[in-house]
């Protein structure tokens, strides 16, 4: 159950909102909210004013204050024009589109809307379901080694030195 300020549902109704995207009942603030919060967030965190992230984004100072007050809620290629003027990392982008109510850029990739897809497929067996994760992993692990996570990389290589036979002269 999601949390505000460690609240839950159930100790504080008031807080409550139906996320009609996620079909459940959530205590986030309500999508413009939750944009309004993380813009200004990402705005202060520069040492922007709201004057500031208007001229770089190339929108009118009033919209900006608007986002931020939840008043209005921006177009999918709106926010990646603020995203692109504070030079997020696809992270954060992905996470202001999130917040805004728009998928990420990364599901534009047709190998993962098939991936999804087949795995939210009924009429695909539980074990192929479970392959198909098993290789997810192995990609996953295959990439973060190749972006510079040590700690897994370091592990891997623990587990394959482990594994190296002993010969006993």
């Amino acid at each position: 159950m999601s949390q505000i300020g460690g609240l839950g549902c159930d100790q504080n109704p008031h807080l409550t909102v139906y996320d009609s995207d996620m079909a459940r009942m959530t205590n986030d603030p309500p999508r413009d909210q939750q944009f309004a919060q993380l813009m200004q967030h990402y705005r202060t965190e520069r040492g922007w004013s709201k004057a500031d992230l208007a001229k770089r984004s190339g929108l009118d100072p009033s919209t900006i204050t608007r986002f931020e007050q939840g008043s209005r809620a921006p177009e999918r290629d709106t926010v990646l024009m603020i995203a692109e003027a504070m030079a997020l990392p696809v992270a954060d982008r992905d996470r202001m589109l999130a917040a805004a109510g728009f998928r990420s850029e990364l599901w534009d990739d047709p190998m993962l809307v098939e991936l999804a897809q087949a795995l939210g497929d009924v009429s695909v067996p539980p074990e192929v379901k479970q392959e198909i994760r098993a290789l997810i992993r192995m990609a996953t692990n295959y990439a973060r080694m190749h972006m510079g996570d040590r700690t897994l990389l370091n592990h891997l290589q623990d587990v394959a030195i482990s594994q190296v036979p002993v010969v006993h002269k």
